[in-house]
């Protein structure tokens, strides 16, 4: 596998009320690196990427998003794969709550 840096911005929601930025749920256009820090999303990855997340040269890949870096693994992260870790993320909880007022998020 060879991983070149690409730079993913974080996906962030304004909260309506105090103006605090939050992170928007994980999900394949997520950077690696939220989906790792994200107990749930690192397990999913490992679950179905662990030949991508066993490489050492896995942390230079962990400001790219999955979709990103398949094209770049030498055909180990396949698209089912992709598919795959997709689905879950989508059915994770989703946290619609500001981190600091507690306010409903417009997500």
């Amino acid at each position: 596998m060879c991983f070149r840096p690409v730079s993913v911005k974080k996906r962030l929601v304004r909260c309506p009320k105090c103006e605090e930025m939050n992170p928007l749920p994980l999900s394949i256009e997520s950077a690696m690196s939220e989906i790792m820090a994200n107990e749930n999303g690192k397990v999913i990855l490992e679950k179905y990427c662990s030949v991508m997340t066993g490489d050492p040269r896995f942390k230079q890949a962990m400001n790219m998003t999955l979709k990103q870096a398949r094209p770049m693994s030498g055909g180990k992260i396949t698209q089912e794969m992709v598919d795959l870790v997709t689905k879950e993320l989508a059915e994770l909880p989703v946290n619609n709550v500001c981190k600091s007022c507690g306010e409903i998020l417009p997500i």
